[in-house]
């Protein structure tokens, strides 16, 4: 196999792979999966330092970046919710206040899941101060934290 063959052959391989570990909305498409991702643990609350924060911190936003089906079967008081799903997600989350405090979450938390992801765009897009809750609504749910539901 040539040189150029088998760089040709690794890039597929790598590129096939990352395609199978890439996670899509029930409607099919890969809208988060464009965004960029975050290593960071830099601001990270759990739930019981994030519910602390929300309360000493007057005028923090906190955004819910799930999908509106989950955020009605439960959400945090007063939570902004922008779907990191929905196509003009970016241009949603550019339409916020980029000098005021975030507290992000979306349903688990996950080193590279949709809040991760969403952190991410909001610091590239200039976003003063923002927080990531580890764990996200489940752990929230799971600390025993209060939770509004929509009927």
């Amino acid at each position: 196999m040539t040189s150029s063959l088998r760089h040709w052959a690794v890039f597929g391989l790598l590129m096939l792979s990352w395609a199978c570990v890439q996670h899509r909305p029930a409607d099919g498409t890969q809208q988060a999966s464009l965004l960029p991702t975050i290593d960071t643990t830099g601001h990270d609350l759990n739930p019981a330092q994030a519910k602390e924060f929300i309360a000493t911190h007057p005028g923090v936003v906190v955004l819910d970046v799930r999908t509106p089906d989950e955020f009605q079967a439960g959400h945090i008081k007063e939570a902004t919710n922008i779907n990191l799903y929905d196509s003009h997600f970016a241009k949603q989350l550019a339409t916020l206040d980029r000098s005021k405090t975030y507290v992000v979450h979306c349903a688990a938390g996950l080193p590279n899941g949709r809040s991760r992801k969403a952190i991410a765009l909001m610091d590239s897009l200039g976003f003063k101060e923002t927080h990531h809750m580890n764990g996200g609504f489940s752990a929230w749910q799971q600390a025993g934290q209060p939770v509004v539901k929509k009927p």
